[in-house]
């Protein structure tokens, strides 16, 4: 099961476009058959994030390492780039909009409820290594 990363604001967000020959980190609203996750959010714009592998399994890297295991280092820098994107888009939007809500939740079961409740900052997402939890629930505040 693929993990899905959902971004909602107050406001319209900016979308990034999905490039099948260049793949990154891109932004769309939610479509029709993730409209279940609604009811997770308290804020009316939601957004689906993808990473470089088209779903939210890309916005991570460094476990295998932190492990004491080989990783691939392609891979290892996919995921990076992809998770530092994400914490720059985020970092951008807080700035402008305040507090956002991200919801990390297996794809095909949007109507889970989340696990896990935290607060954090743009500039906590990434480091050594990263990886989302299922069923995790952040409310994104802007930089101090």
């Amino acid at each position: 099961m693929c993990l899905a990363v959902y971004i909602a604001a107050d406001q319209p967000l900016p979308e990034i476009a999905w490039d099948e020959r260049r793949p990154a980190f891109h932004v769309r609203r939610i479509q029709p058959f993730e409209s279940s996750v609604r009811k997770h959010f308290t804020k009316s714009q939601v957004y689906y994030a993808g990473a470089h592998e088209g779903c939210g399994c890309g916005f991570s890297y460094g476990l295998l390492r932190l492990n004491g295991m080989e990783e691939d280092p392609v891979a290892f820098a996919a995921g990076q780039e992809s998770v530092r994107r994400l914490s720059a888009y985020l970092f951008e939007t807080t700035a402008k909009l305040g507090p956002v809500e991200l919801y990390a939740c297996h794809g095909e079961n949007v109507e889970a409820p989340p696990e896990s409740k935290a607060t954090l900052r743009p500039g906590e997402i990434g480091g050594d290594f990263f990886c989302f939890q299922v069923n995790e629930f952040f409310v994104v505040r802007p930089e101090t």
